[in-house]
């Protein structure tokens, strides 16, 4: 594989944090350049929030199980929020391509760029949100949480995910999540 999917394949692995990701990447910048290396990482991001919002919604659904400690109350705002994005404009372009003939590259490429930037549209909103609240309660991170019983199920989550992560091909001291 080259550098590029080696690189793709510990971000998939590592959920784009951690110190094998930041070696692996800078392995990529010495490679390509940080321009290069910095688009690489953002389609993995890309590529990361797609498959994460497209099984929350097959989750929300029923076509597949939610997440450990996801609620309802989640799965339905979730669905409401990207309901348009994933069961009307994304199967209104894809029946659309079908209808169209072959095209250049180039077009196909920019005809790709716009639709990045249509979904784009729907999940750096959601971004900006989580970061402020990151920044905002990064000393406590069960700051959200609001009961003894809430707190019990988070830990819970937490010990299930870390011992996921454990039996990973990538030790958890590699690959962690920041605190």
């Amino acid at each position: 594989y080259g550098p590029c999917v080696r690189y793709a394949r510990i971000f998939a692995m590592c959920e784009g944090h951690g110190t094998k990701e930041a070696e692996a990447f800078e392995r990529l910048v010495s490679e390509f350049g940080q321009g290069r290396a910095a688009s690489v990482r953002a389609l993995c991001w890309f590529l990361y929030w797609g498959s994460y919002t497209g099984n929350t919604l097959n989750a929300a659904i029923g076509y597949k199980l939610p997440k450990p400690g996801t609620s309802k109350s989640f799965q339905i705002q979730f669905m409401i929020y990207y309901s348009v994005l994933f069961f009307l404009v994304i199967t209104l372009v894809s029946a659309l391509l079908k209808l169209m003939p072959r095209i250049p590259k180039c077009l196909s490429a920019i005809f790709g760029c716009i639709l990045a930037l249509v979904a784009g549209v729907w999940f750096v909103p959601l971004g900006v949100i989580g970061a402020v609240r990151r920044h905002a309660h990064r000393n406590n991170p069960y700051s959200s949480v609001t009961s003894m019983p809430q707190l019990a199920k988070s830990e819970s989550l937490l010990a299930k995910t870390q011992s996921f992560k454990a039996k990973s091909s990538l030790a958890k001291s590699e690959c962690f999540l920041p605190e």
